[in-house]
Formats: structure tokens, sequence, C-alpha cells
């Protein structure tokens, strides 16, 4: 803050404080202190590329520079976490969720270094989000539409329907999901997220499904029935289709 009765020399301090130091003393090394941990390397691979990929890269574009010792005075954190929220809204109208998920990052950097003790303040322990999500009747097929997909859709596509549908499992999981694990009677799936293993009893579409048939078809899925399943890089199903929630035929 600017001394009433020192004011050239708190204007320079101020200056001094605003220009980047050497990038040891910045935010970029709060991300890197974040992204060597062992917290960060205990995430589910989707999310470290989520991270890696374009998360820390927008951070260290927009506050790379700002210096680390903003985050250990109490009127400067504050500021910064204004101009942090300016931002939010300020990418929220292009995507609320791109958003939602920057600040979220912008979020776990801080907390973790102020746990880590790296930092004095985080002025930013939460925010309130712009995506809210879709209505539940948005998101969800009607058996017509499912049975018109079902009809007209490659066999890979074909295969990847009838196993969210019986499983309502996450794109990501679907696309992995190999033939090893279903026994004609039951399919069991590892979830990416969790890491847990869930066994669900098949339905009779769902064993209907020919090993032979699909590997016929498309090679790639020899193994994994939904290996040719397109990839986005989203990790929900309903990134892609809509989450079908037909009553399950036994």
């Amino acid at each position: 803050m600017l001394a009433p009765n020192n004011l050239v020399q708190s204007y320079a301090d101020a200056e001094r404080k605003m220009r980047a130091p050497k990038t040891g003393d910045t935010f970029n090394q709060l991300i890197r202190n974040f992204e060597g941990s062992a917290d960060f390397t205990g995430l589910i691979q989707d999310n470290r590329a989520a991270y890696t990929g374009w998360k820390f890269k927008a951070l260290e574009k927009k506050y790379g520079s700002v210096p680390i010792e903003v985050f250990n005075d109490h009127d400067d954190a504050e500021r910064f976490a204004a101009n942090a929220l300016t931002w939010h809204q300020q990418l929220g109208k292009a995507s609320r969720r791109s958003a939602d998920n920057l600040m979220s990052a912008l979020c776990r950097v801080l907390s973790w270094n102020k746990e880590k003790k790296n930092i004095k303040y985080h002025p930013l322990p939460t925010f309130t989000r712009l995506y809210k999500g879709g209505q539940r009747e948005e998101l969800t097929w009607s058996v017509e539409l499912q049975e018109g997909f079902l009809q007209k859709a490659r066999a890979t596509m074909v295969t990847a329907m009838i196993i969210a549908r019986n499983t309502g499992q996450r794109a990501k999981d679907i696309r992995e999901y190999p033939w090893a694990k279903y026994d004609g009677a039951r399919v069991t799936v590892r979830q990416s997220k969790g890491k847990k293993w869930i066994t669900i009893p098949a339905s009779r579409s769902c064993a209907r499904i020919s090993t032979r048939s699909i590997a016929a078809v498309t090679p790639c899925c020899a193994h994994r029935p939904a290996g040719c399943f397109p990839s986005d890089g989203s990790t929900n199903a309903s990134a892609r289709m809509p989450t079908p929630l037909a009553p399950r035929s036994r």
C-alpha cells in the first residue's frame, strides 16, 4: 500500500513488486511445486493431462510473472483475488465450463502451496461457479432415438452404446473395457475415477454382442469391444452422446 508520508519511496516499492523477478520467485514456481508433488502424480492420468495440457499454460500466461511475495501480503493477495475473479467472469463469456476449470486449477495450486507453507495467504478458498449444467431431460435420449441410433450406427458405436446403456460408465472406461472382463452373464469394469472394480449383470442386449462379429468388422476391437470408440479427450460419455436411460431388458 502507498504510504501518504512517503509517496515517492512507496510508489517505487510498489512498482518493483509488480516487475517480474527471477522465475523461482513467481507464481510459475508455485505451479512447479504442485506439479512436482506426490499429490499431483497421484491424480488419474486424464486429470494430469488436463493440467499440463492447457490449464497450467493458461495460468502461466496470465499470472506466471506475479511475484510470490504477493501471496505473503494480505492486501496484495486480496487484490490478486479480485483480479482473478474478474478474469473468471471474462473467460465465462466464451466458455463457462472452461472458466470454472481454470479457476479450480488456480485454487488448487494456491491451496496446495499454502498447505505446504510456501505462501502465507490463499485468497481464493472458494468461488461461485458459472456452469450450472443442463437439465436431466436434456441429457437423456428417448427410446426412439436410442433404437434409431442402434439401427444406423456402425458396429463399434453400437457396441459402445450398448455397453454405456448397460453400465452407465464414462466414455474412457467404455473404450478401455476388455472382452476378458465379460463372462457372458456379468460385466466387470474398473472405473478410472476412484480405481474401483464393479460388477454389473449383463442385459440381454449386452449378452448378444459377439466378439467374433465385432472383431470381423473392426479388428482393433478384438480385445476391447469399444476400442474404436472415438476419443476427443472427454471423460464423460455424455460429451458425445446423452446418457440413455431406457429400461434395461433382461
